[in-house]
């Protein structure tokens, strides 16, 4: 699965590596990336969205742990280039850090595998006063998401693990007593076909970007970002 991971979820395609780019913006917007600065990835996986933040946050200390040594082999060889990243492979619920360790606690389609309050104890405790949690999950509002997590056929056919889900937005506030400001959006509402050429795919994405910042359209999103900060 590892060496199988990437082409899996079309990473290698141009309309992907725009998406993760418009992602990867978006969630750090109100970050300086010239900032010297401590970031923990959770479930880095292959190291597709590391190498970004790597670039994005030349300046920062990463740190890009995942429970499987083999996937982040893959990682390694990709990153091998950016001086400012280190792997480790390890659990998310039992990180052997100091209290306060980072400024960023970050993942991008982790947080569905895990058992969130676990996780988000062991996040609180090495995130700094002020420090923030920032993720991007599936969302469980989107239809088609829904379909996908909920029937086996199509779970298997997604490649899903059977006991996977995705995420609720307007439940996950109740993870979060020791946090405050949740802040929450979604997007990619629609799947495009690979055959599409990529000017025709960023055209589609924009339009459907802007359908989407309507009320109650707005809850539809393919994707959840989610924002938080320790109280």
């Amino acid at each position: 699965m590892a060496d199988l991971y990437d082409s899996n979820y079309t990473y290698n395609t141009p309309f992907t590596q725009y998406k993760i780019q418009k992602k990867m913006s978006a969630l750090f917007d109100s970050h300086n990336s010239n900032g010297k600065i401590a970031i923990l990835e959770i479930g880095a996986g292959t190291g597709e969205y590391t190498q970004h933040l790597a670039k994005l946050f030349s300046n920062a200390s990463i740190t890009a742990v995942d429970i499987s040594p083999k996937v982040l082999a893959v990682a390694k060889k990709k990153c091998e280039n950016f001086s400012n990243v280190q792997f480790k492979a390890m659990s998310a619920y039992d990180l052997p850090f100091k209290n306060g360790s980072f400024d960023i606690v970050c993942g991008f389609y982790i947080l569905h595998h895990l058992d969130i309050p676990a996780t988000v104890k062991e996040m609180h405790r090495i995130l700094k006063q002020g420090g923030e949690g920032l993720f991007y999950e599936p969302n469980l509002l989107n239809p088609v998401v829904l379909a996908i997590k909920s029937i086996p056929y199509l779970k298997e056919k997604a490649g899903d693990s059977p006991d996977e889900w995705a995420i609720n937005p307007l439940k996950f506030q109740s993870y979060l007593s020791k946090f405050k400001s949740l802040k929450w959006k979604t997007s990619e509402f629609v799947s495009l076909p690979s055959f599409i050429p990529l000017r025709f795919s960023i055209i589609f994405d924009e339009l459907f970007t802007m359908l989407g910042s309507l009320p109650i359209l707005n809850l539809f999103g393919g994707s959840v970002s989610l924002k938080f900060k320790k109280a």
